[in-house]
């Protein structure tokens, strides 16, 4: 699966550049001096792109807000990452070229099999360069298929069937190659069938392939799931998963693993 190349990261204050190998921080320091356009953001307890920035380094300084390299680092903390900048798929760029627009894909494990709630596309707006929600963008419902439904929303329910800044109007407007994200994220959950439920961020390449930004263990927003698309996320199971929640709540800890993902396990 690709992922978002990247030049450095941090983890507890540890520096390692993108070949996994440790530096120092001076190291750290050079290493993005001169990597042009890049991606910062938070890699623990983030959300809504709430920490993140894009960057221009050349020759230590950022070009975009003028700080050093050094300061960045600072700024930044302990636990980040620094990525390429991607370039999507023209059909997801046509709609706003300015950020890199996202599917929001909660797949989880039921009995034995594994599904996925209805999918959101999340699209940016107004010159910003995040398309979360909280940070000013817009979602929208997207079928199996990869066409949009016909009304955009923004966080407060400001509704939109065209685009404000590029005129696109979004009923039946198609995502190319948008059935490949929905197998990736299959074939991801099943890597990890532990996890029940999990949260996956993805994006489609210019040569359109899945590209996988994240996987958010939790908060998955399932309230844009629900407005974007008008119905419970679990479809004609929501009344199943919800008579097994309850009854998980029942139940005490050392006694749930034998009801896991809704089936008897003894």
């Amino acid at each position: 699966m690709r992922t978002p190349k990247f030049f450095l990261q941090a983890s507890f204050g540890i520096y390692r550049d993108g070949r996994y190998i440790e530096l120092s921080k001076k190291e750290a320091i050079g290493r993005i001096a001169n990597i042009g356009e890049a991606f910062l953001k938070p890699s623990i307890d983030s959300s809504s792109g709430e920490g993140c920035c894009l960057i221009n380094m050349k020759d230590g300084i950022n070009k975009l807000d003028g700080r050093s390299a050094r300061d960045i680092l600072l700024d930044a903390g302990d636990h980040f990452i620094i990525q390429e900048r991607l370039k999507c798929h023209e059909s997801i760029t046509a709609l706003y070229p300015n950020s890199v627009n996202t599917f929001r894909v909660i797949t989880y494990r039921w009995k034995d099999g594994y599904y996925h709630m209805p999918v959101i596309m999340r699209i940016g707006r107004g010159g910003n360069y995040l398309d979360n929600a909280h940070a000013g963008g817009m979602f929208i419902a997207i079928n199996d298929e990869g066409v949009l439904n016909r009304t955009a929303y923004t966080e407060f329910k400001e509704e939109y069937t065209v685009h404000p800044d590029t005129g696109i109007t979004f009923e039946g407007y198609r995502v190319e190659s948008f059935p490949k994200v929905l197998a990736a994220a299959k074939r991801m959950s099943q890597m990890i069938p532990q996890i029940g439920c999990i949260n996956w961020d993805f994006t489609i390449d210019a040569e359109g392939e899945p590209v996988l930004i994240e996987a958010n263990m939790d908060c998955g927003s399932v309230w844009l799931i629900e407005m974007a698309h008008g119905c419970g996320p679990f479809g004609d199971r929501t009344t199943e998963v919800l008579q097994w929640l309850r009854k998980m709540r029942r139940l005490p800890g050392s006694e749930r693993h034998w009801y896991r993902f809704g089936k008897m396990q003894k």
